[in-house]
């Protein structure tokens, strides 16, 4: 009879994720940000053939490969990648009610966590165009495996770990370094829960089989990159943002001060496609031991901007990690057999722990958001344990803690409705006189012009460096060939005696001005 409910109640939870999620759709079709124009632009190189430039070190696989079965049925591009999102968030609503199941939750705990769910993962859907999302749906199958308590009774559970693993692996790099290490401490921390030899044993073929499967999914696509840029490397986005962002000389990123940059290839829309071509001065914080200070110092401002983080996926973030924490300690020589505090917590410190290291953005920790939910809903699970709750009570607090956790999606998405129209219907208007497969280059606004060049389907080379003289900056657009310069931020009134180029009037636009080669050959 509680299955027939509970499947009753997802349902109606799918549904209405769904039907909102369509409704919607329509004010964030739009959106648009720098990652997303690579993964669309390597999806169309798949569909077309062009493997050699599609294998790519800085952006995994799989979100462009997903994307290609929509781009064949002609879905036009950016609405694709939201509703594949769509997608992916309806499966992270079915593995987090599953969780929540094997967290022992109770029937009230699991509804009000399901219709917390629908602003959360639809805020994450629409948010931005990036495998994130795709990770954390992953990671959180692999979490519903290796979270079982009975997890060692068959290898085919180890089996399944390392093909998720894998999976994941190719969704984001950043899953390599986290599934090792999170695999290796889950099956150790399996192996002494148990006492019997046989547990032990099937414990460690598990991993063994676990690693051969991860080895067999993620060995392809490291030898493809590998053999790609001459080097042994799992991915190319750690060690770029370990550079740029990590190093105490690095001036930023590249295409914001080197000058103009060719894509690295004839379908790149800029130099942002591979960061493998950029110019920058590799950096590691065992160069010196002034570099590893520096790089403890810079752990420390990426685990206070974690905290803050968790505390924006719901303000009792922390005091939610604190009860989990005295949970364990209430019990110490039982820690082992408290499998559904001690797994959870220790994963969300080992996972933010990892981008503590490098670089930390809220899309990368979406995962810890959903492991703090089912933990939050352990909690009150917990609290309702003593008699000072009431059912009056009972009802507020589970207000206050979906709230919590909605209140910031429900604002953001309030907030990006329409995002990037304004740029979409600039390009319209620009289609008149930039053509596809037109070079572009700006003054400044690397971001918009991007944009631009993807609506475009031109090639963007970038923005001109800071103070360039009128003379350097002719010889610069000469020398990449350059078809049109828009100049943001300038007076209208002002020209730019650019020989060889002349302003072209654009109806009804203000922001920019575009000047055009007088002459094409």
């Amino acid at each position: 009879m509680k299955t027939k409910v509970f499947n009753f109640r997802l349902a109606i939870i799918l549904i209405i994720y769904t039907i909102s999620g369509l409704f919607l759709l329509k004010y964030y079709r739009y959106q648009i940000n720098p990652d997303g124009i690579p993964y669309l632009s390597i999806a169309q190189k798949y569909l077309a053939g062009n493997f050699h430039d599609a294998v790519n070190g800085h952006w995994g696989p799989l979100f462009s490969w997903l994307l290609m079965p929509f781009l064949l049925l002609k879905v036009e591009p950016l609405l694709a990648t939201k509703i594949l999102n769509l997608i992916i968030g309806l499966l992270i609503i079915i593995v987090v009610d599953s969780l929540a199941r094997q967290f022992s939750l109770s029937v009230w705990t699991r509804r009000v966590i399901s219709f917390s769910l629908i602003p959360i993962v639809f805020s994450f859907s629409v948010d931005l165009i990036t495998p994130d999302l795709l990770l954390t749906l992953l990671l959180l199958v692999y979490f519903q495996i290796i979270f079982q308590p009975n997890y060692p009774c068959t290898i085919k559970q180890g089996a399944l770990c390392g093909f998720w693993g894998g999976i994941a692996y190719l969704a984001k790099a950043y899953a390599f370094p986290f599934f090792i290490s999170h695999f290796l401490l889950m099956s150790i921390l399996h192996y002494f829960r148990h006492d019997s030899r046989e547990r032990k044993n099937r414990t460690i073929i598990n991993f063994i089989c676990g690693l051969v499967v991860f080895g067999a999914i993620s060995s392809p696509w490291v030898a493809a990159i590998s053999s790609k840029y001459h080097r042994l490397t799992l991915g190319a986005a750690g060690r770029f943002s370990m550079s740029i962002k990590n190093n105490p000389q690095s001036k930023g990123y590249p295409m914001y001060y080197q000058g103009f940059l060719s894509p690295p290839n004839q379908t790149a829309i800029s130099a942002w496609e591979d960061s493998s071509f950029l110019d920058y001065t590799s950096w590691s914080p065992f160069d010196s031991l002034n570099a590893l200070k520096h790089h403890i110092k810079t752990t420390m401002k990426n685990t206070h901007r974690i905290i803050e983080i968790f505390v924006k996926f719901s303000p009792f973030s922390i005091a939610i990690c604190l009860a989990y924490l005295l949970l364990l300690l209430q019990r110490p020589g039982k820690i082992l057999t408290h499998c559904e505090v001690l797994y959870p917590f220790v994963s969300l410190l080992l996972f933010s722990a990892g981008y503590s290291l490098v670089l930390v953005y809220r899309r990368y920790l979406w995962v810890t958001c959903f492991l703090l939910l089912l933990m939050g809903g352990y909690t009150v699970d917990k609290l309702f344990q003593n008699n000072f709750f009431t059912k009056i009570r009972k009802t507020t607090l589970y207000v206050v803690f979906a709230a919590s956790f909605a209140y910031i999606p429900i604002v953001s998405g309030l907030t990006n409705v329409n995002n990037g129209r304004s740029i979409y219907l600039l390009s319209q208007t620009l289609k008149n006189h930039i053509h596809p497969g037109d070079r572009i280059a700006s003054n400044m606004e690397w971001h918009r012009t991007m944009y631009l060049a993807y609506h475009l389907n031109s090639r963007y080379y970038g923005v001109a460096r800071a103070n360039i003289s009128e003379q350097n900056l002719e010889d610069e657009l000469r020398k990449f060939n350059i078809h049109h310069y828009l100049i943001w931020g300038e007076p209208v009134e002002n020209s730019l005696p650019l020989s060889g180029y002349k302003q072209v009037d654009i109806d009804g636009t203000i922001e920019v001005k575009l000047y055009s080669l007088a002459t094409r050959d």
